[in-house]
């Protein structure tokens, strides 16, 4: 088996900004502006497998030996069932063909926003800012939806689909948001006997995040084949930011120490996954908490240090359900999950006894046991020459008929209540430790650095099953830079990933017709640089 991934994409943006920013000697100063964003892209992905096309070639066979006709290649536009192979080589495909999975990403957003800042000053020691911002997105897709192994059913009966050539879109999907967002934050300066500055402050914000649209699945005839689509759009999303903080400078100004705490609650969360073959976002309330403290200590001209700290927690709220693609039956003894035909991209789940029975009337060595199983998920639960019949291919043995579209969510699974798990990529603690050294010779400056940074153990989805889990961990990364400020120049050789560590940094899950299989992102391997940067005036 041969498997190659190809992506194309084509974008353009146009952005504008324009601001008018006071500066009166006054207590009142303002900030208005507005901008403008278009943006557009046509982006087309590919999987290639020689197994796709082994098996598009199969329904030759299907659909000519039906009529009684030696194997003939598939002709564009047949309704006999047939799948259309690409002749092409993979380098000048004419993007048309069946036997390969294609996902186009067509869409337009149109973004404009009109916000302002006003600053207060109450007092000398203390300021208020009040913001708003009025925004306005647009955004239009084309969906296209998928085709691997998908015909007209024809004679063969096993097509599924409704055109065996070409990738016929479907009704654009538009989609408009007007949302009013702001903040509100309250400063103040007071003089400590302790610290050379310090700042205290306060603030409130509410931010958006626009909504969009899904990928489009597959054309498959809901009649022929159970299919749950997924959903066609999802919801923007909210959140309502709260946070204490506080700023300051002490020994002289050779130390700096930062720290806040904050508290976010969000409305309809955006989180993706892999489903049907296609990226789901699903929104979900959450709230996170936490704190932070950075500081940077440096007690003479060529030493430095500095170091942070995070520390968070997160929270789904209660009573929200989601689909776990690894455990489809959420644990229900009564059902079992039940691979479809190969034109389906995901399992579905059917009663335990149903589909005991009908295993007890197979014979194993029947070569046609899978095609009694797969029956299972679909929409009429039979496959007989020449079309579909409901029920009966396997209520003969059985005596019961299943219909899938009867079972939770349509047979695509039964929903696990996430409430009170944790958000994805959240580790609880994180920090970081640098310092570096600098030479002075003349106008030259050479500096020597080094940075570790750490974070603990996360889950990799929102289920947070034990095969969620991630495992903490660190990196280091070293430096030498040289600077000639008057000529503006610098050299740097860095070594990146010292220890040549691969620790996992993230994770998703594929469809389940390519067996739950989870893609991982690593650090990079260790890397070892030279960069030069001269600047000309």
């Amino acid at each position: 088996m041969l498997s190659v991934d190809r992506t194309q994409s084509y974008s353009r943006q146009w952005s504008q900004e324009f601001r008018l920013q006071s500066d009166f000697d006054g207590p009142f100063n303002f900030n208005l502006g507005a901008n403008f964003l278009k943006f557009k892209i046509d982006e087309n992905y590919y999987v290639f497998n020689n197994v796709f096309t082994a098996i598009a070639e199969e329904q030759y066979n299907l659909s000519d030996g039906f009529a009684g006709q030696p194997p003939q290649p598939c002709a564009k536009g047949s309704t006999d069932g047939c799948i259309y192979i690409d002749p092409n080589r993979l380098g000048r495909i004419d993007g048309q063909g069946h036997n390969y999975f294609r996902s186009d990403n067509n869409a337009r957003t149109l973004s404009t926003a009109v916000f302002a800042d006003t600053y207060w000053k109450l007092v000398d020691d203390l300021k208020l800012t009040v913001g708003l911002r009025y925004t306005r997105d647009r955004k239009i897709t084309t969906p296209t939806p998928s085709q691997l192994l998908l015909g007209p059913s024809g004679q063969a009966g096993t097509g599924a689909g409704y055109v065996n050539y070409g990738y016929p879109t479907s009704p654009q999907i538009r989609q408009h948001w007007s949302e009013p967002t702001g903040r509100l934050v309250l400063d103040w300066s007071p003089q400590t006997s302790f610290t050379d500055s310090t700042l205290l402050y306060a603030s409130y914000a509410r931010g958006y995040v626009a909504g969009g649209t899904n990928s489009p699945g597959m054309d498959i005839d809901p009649t022929l084949l159970a299919y749950t689509p997924n959903a066609a759009t999802f919801k923007p999303e909210f959140v309502n930011a709260f946070e204490l903080g506080t700023k300051n400078i002490m020994a002289g100004g050779k130390l700096s120490l930062d720290a806040d705490v904050f508290y976010y609650d969000y409305r309809n969360y955006q989180v993706s996954q892999i489903v049907n073959r296609g990226t789901v976002n699903e929104n979900f309330d959450a709230k996170t908490w936490g704190a932070e403290v950075q500081a940077a200590w440096q007690p003479t001209r060529n030493f430095r240090a500095d170091a942070s700290l995070g520390l968070l927690h997160t929270r789904l709220s209660k009573n929200q359900y989601s689909i776990d693609q690894m455990n489809l039956t959420n644990g229900d003894p009564d059902w079992v999950v039940v691979k479809p035909f190969v034109q389906a991209a995901q399992a579905c789940i059917a009663p335990r006894d149903d589909v005991a029975k009908l295993i007890s009337g197979i014979s194993s060595a029947t070569s046609s046991a899978y095609v009694y199983l797969a029956a299972l998920c679909s929409a009429t639960s039979s496959l007989v020459q020449g079309g579909y019949s409901p029920g009966s291919l396997y209520s003969q043995l059985t005596g019961v008929v299943y219909d899938p579209r009867t079972a939770p969510n349509g047979g695509a699974g039964i929903a696990t209540d996430v409430g009170g798990n944790e958000l994805p990529n959240a580790p609880h603690d994180t920090y970081s430790l640098g310092a570096q050294y600098t030479f002075f010779w003349g106008n030259s400056d050479l500096i020597l650095r080094g940075d570790f940074y750490h974070q603990g153990p996360s889950w990799a989805r929102v289920y947070n099953d034990s095969v969620d889990r991630m495992r903490g961990w660190s990196n280091t990364n070293l430096s030498l830079t040289y600077e000639h400020p008057e000529n503006d120049l610098s050299v740097q050789f860095y070594v990146k990933n010292v220890f040549d560590k691969a620790p996992i940094t993230g994770t998703f899950l594929n469809s389940s017709d390519s067996g739950l299989t989870t893609n991982v992102f690593t650090l990079d391997p260790r890397i070892i640089g030279l960069s030069i940067r001269k600047g000309f005036y």
